[in-house]
């Protein structure tokens, strides 16, 4: 019994002891643990809906391996509106990035203080919602962030999702208001996706490097051929980090493209990923090189308007020079084909058809001149139906080649008009 009431005794004493410390946490810094959140979450209210244009968020949903969303966002009392360089689609509909969207959100007390994103929101919802009976998950996605801190001058929060602790950064939007800095953002991104960059100068060294989508990839040479995956945030000046990133012995986080040299320039001011030259540009396209069917002779244009003739089944979808997605033309050797495809839409399902034919391009850079060289028959361009249109109008190009190129003044090349040397009446327009 001794021992006993000897434990009861200490648990008392530990009850009591842990009261005065509570008490005497709560006289030393004058308020409740449960006051100072709730002026936290004062302050939070406060600080969303203090910026005049807004805030602009980066998010990278998932692991980050979908690369870095820009969002902008302008928080009322209770209601936020959010635009984003995100472009989404339906069956029936489409969200072009910049769309505006309005939900509810509230700032609320629980361990921490959390930004709760409360109303379906299909701008940033659609990176948390489930996305189909097994995939519950979807991209592993945050709509609930935990605030972490603030800059000091207050116009920077850092936030980490609830419960896949994604990454949320939030700085105030200043000199401009959200409609323009999505519309430039996006401009910027279409700019440099339409460039194949392919190296990161950095003093006498060059890193391969690879931008796709939302990601940049980097071999970095100096670490046994290590690629670096890392998601990039797009803006209207050009592309950063969310962290600085170590190549070659330098850290990077800020590249700002220079409109003078087409050339993106990292924060040293002294690395860059140079543009490469029009031939370049033309001869590894990062895109396809689409015919203009607006824009050609009258003998092309003839043996382009038959090719919708080919099925009445079938919608032409256009013409273009281009790497081949095919496995037959891989086996082939087939790298660079004219391609020419058709779409079969069929109780609501796409069927896409193609006829391709391989070609080799070259370039004289001193003549200005390219030439196209045919390879042989590809994917699809054996088919009777296919043929009988297709043909005619890739031999009318092969037999007139080479051409005499023009491309457009900017820096980056997305359109080029190629006249026939052999006969200046024969002449076509390409676009990106």
């Amino acid at each position: 019994m001794k021992k006993i009431y000897s434990f009861i005794i200490m648990a008392l004493m530990l009850c009591v002891g842990f009261a005065s410390c509570s008490h005497e946490e709560d006289d030393l810094f004058g308020e409740s643990a449960a006051q100072r959140l709730n002026k936290s979450v004062d302050k939070y209210q406060k600080l969303l809906t203090s910026s005049e244009n807004g805030w602009v968020m980066e998010f990278l949903p998932s692991d980050g391996s979908y690369g870095g969303f820009i969002y902008t966002a302008k928080f009322g009392d209770e209601d936020v509106s959010m635009a984003s360089d995100l472009t989404l689609y339906s069956d029936t509909e489409e969200w072009p990035a910049g769309t505006v969207l309005s939900s509810k959100y509230s700032v609320k007390a629980e361990q921490g203080v959390i930004l709760t994103f409360d109303t379906y929101n299909l701008l940033f919802h659609f990176f948390s919602e489930p996305q189909g009976s097994s995939d519950v998950d979807g991209y592993e996605s945050d709509y609930e962030f935990t605030f972490l801190k603030t800059s000091e001058d207050q116009d920077t929060i850092y936030l980490r999702g609830k419960k896949y602790e994604n990454i949320l950064k939030m700085y105030k939007l200043k000199d401009t208001d959200a409609e323009t800095f999505i519309k430039k953002t996006v401009e910027m991104s279409e700019n440099l996706s339409k460039v194949n960059y392919q190296f990161l100068k950095i003093g006498n060294k060059e890193y391969p490097v690879d931008i796709e989508g939302k990601t940049i990839y980097i071999n970095d040479i100096d670490s046994t051929d290590l690629e670096l995956n890392v998601p990039m945030f797009y803006t209207p000046e050009g592309f950063h980090f969310y962290e600085p990133i170590s190549v070659g012995g330098k850290s990077f986080q800020y590249f700002k493209y220079d409109e003078a040299t087409g050339n993106i320039v990292a924060d040293d001011n002294q690395s860059s990923i140079d543009l490469p030259s029009a031939t370049e540009q033309f001869l590894n396209p990062k895109l396809n090189w689409n015919f203009d069917g607006e824009d050609m002779c009258d003998g092309l244009k003839e043996l382009y308007d038959k090719l919708p003739e080919m099925s009445s089944s079938y919608t032409f979808e256009g013409a273009y020079i281009g790497k081949s997605t095919a496995s037959f033309d891989f086996g082939m050797g087939y790298d660079m084909i004219i391609g020419i495809n058709w779409n079969l839409e069929l109780f609501g399902t796409q069927f896409s058809s193609s006829a391709n034919y391989g070609v080799d391009l070259s370039y004289d850079e001193a003549a200005g001149v390219i030439g196209i060289k045919g390879l042989g028959e590809g994917s699809g361009f054996t088919s009777s139906s296919k043929n009988k249109v297709a043909a005619p109008f890739v031999d009318y190009i092969l037999d007139n080649a080479p051409y005499k190129a023009t491309f457009n003044d900017g820096k980056i090349k997305t359109q080029v008009k190629l006249e026939s040397t052999k006969d200046p009446s024969v002449w076509f327009t390409l676009k990106l």
